[in-house]
C-alpha cells in the first residue's frame, strides 16, 4: 500500500505525465493490478 503522497506523485506521473502504469508500478514495487488499485483509490 502506498502513502498518501506516493499515490498523489503515482497519479500526477500517470495523468499529467504520461508515463506508463506498468513503469510507476515497478517504480514503486507493486505490479500493474496494484498500482491501477492504488490511482483508483487516490482518485475517490
Amino acid at each position: 500500500m502506498l502513502s498518501k503522497t506516493q499515490r498523489e506523485t503515482a497519479l500526477h506521473w500517470y495523468a499529467v505525465k504520461g508515463y506508463a502504469l506498468q513503469t510507476i508500478a515497478e517504480h514503486f514495487g507493486l505490479t500493474r493490478d496494484e498500482m491501477a488499485r492504488e490511482l483508483c483509490a487516490a482518485r475517490k
